[in-house]
């Protein structure tokens, strides 16, 4: 059985993409819908879809500078269990990643929520968890974005993980972001 499908989204050399932003949301599109396409098959050629096939899909919408990509990410991670899969940390690294090139305040308090299901799922998190939500929280322009990811900073010591590099740098931009300098130096 053949896993086929992708072919339906239009040809980046033609112009029947004009719905389409650009290149790389075809890209996205394209493997979301081979992912979609995937799990239509499911029943018929015994290829099941795991979280790791859901989590490439994340991977693209968190890399991705795609307009909406957030709101796609986040559509993709609530239909997973949709399908009999469990996102796992991965799933939730990548979605908070996507929620992080947000700047509406709202996505700040989605991945407060987004860390609260986690907890209650017991699945795990990582320093990546902790540095990608410290990102969220400084890159969103809700007023305490900067002050709030220099709390999870400090805390994350409590949690049994040591700051590196990139977890100060993520508070040192967050001020910089709000052109408080002195803070971010």
């Amino acid at each position: 059985c053949a896993l086929t499908g992708w072919t339906s989204l239009p040809d980046t050399n033609h112009g029947e993409d004009a719905y389409l932003v650009n290149d790389e949301e075809i890209a996205v599109k394209r493997a979301e819908n081979l992912l979609f396409r995937m799990l239509e098959l499911a029943d018929q050629c015994d290829v099941l879809p795991v979280a790791h096939s859901f989590n490439i899909v994340l991977d693209c919408w968190a890399k991705s500078e795609v307009d909406g990509a957030a709101d796609g990410a986040l559509e993709l991670l609530r239909l997973m269990s949709d399908y009999g899969v469990e996102p796992d940390e991965i799933s939730y690294n990548s979605l908070l990643h996507a929620m992080s090139k947000e700047s509406d305040p709202w996505w700040s308090t989605q991945a407060d929520n987004i860390i609260r299901e986690m907890r209650e799922k017991k699945i795990p998190m990582s320093l990546i968890t902790y540095n990608v939500l410290m990102s969220v929280r400084g890159r969103s322009m809700a007023k305490d974005g900067a002050a709030r990811a220099e709390e999870l900073l400090r805390n994350m010591e409590n949690e049994g993980f040591s700051r590196n590099e990139i977890s100060y740098n993520i508070c040192i931009d967050a001020y910089a972001r709000r052109g408080n300098h002195v803070k971010a130096e």
